[in-house]
């Protein structure tokens, strides 16, 4: 699973924080933990940002907005190299299935920065794999589960959207 926090809703948007974590389905089982700080600074050296998301990241209040600045912010480029190494350390390129919380946003905006970047991104596109798109088919929303941890902190949204595609496959493979 990986979640991202972002400085923009576009496909080019800055990302402030990167976390992966690797997880059976079948079981609801977690494994290894990915992070990376990467800060609104970086984010906004390395991608587009808008005021209305900048304004809605002020409107969470301060212990969200930690998000912003991390203790020790990396570069996005180290950040991705991170990530690509977590993948092929923990599961492999060919095996990893990569989910993300939507068809389009999260695997989304990784592939554009991984290819403006030159970096080839760490998973077969055939393996892309959507939170959505399988809660819809349980009919599971994201309040049915109950969130554990700081909502946009992208671990604890890892895990959260871990919990809920486990109890959607289920539903589904009942």
């Amino acid at each position: 699973m990986i979640d991202l926090e972002t400085v923009d809703t576009k496909i080019t948007a800055g990302i402030v924080s990167i976390a992966a974590v690797e997880f059976d389905l079948k079981r609801g089982k977690t494994g290894h933990h990915y992070y990376a700080g990467v800060g609104l600074d970086n984010a906004k050296l390395s991608g587009t940002y808008s005021k209305s998301t900048l304004s809605w990241w002020k409107g969470l209040g301060e212990e969200v907005n930690k998000q912003l600045k991390p203790r020790d912010p990396i570069p996005l480029h180290d950040a991705l190299i991170g990530l690509s190494d977590f993948i092929q350390n923990t599961i492999g390129i060919d095996q990893v299935n990569v989910w993300g919380n939507g068809s389009v946003f999260d695997i989304g905006i990784l592939n554009y920065h991984y290819g403006r970047l030159g970096i080839v991104e760490p998973w077969k596109f055939w393996n892309i794999k959507d939170v959505r798109t399988l809660c819809n088919l349980g009919n599971i929303h994201k309040r049915d589960i109950e969130f554990v941890g700081d909502e946009h902190n992208p671990t604890d949204d890892c895990l959260h959207q871990i919990r809920m595609c486990y109890e959607a496959y289920w539903r589904v493979n009942r």
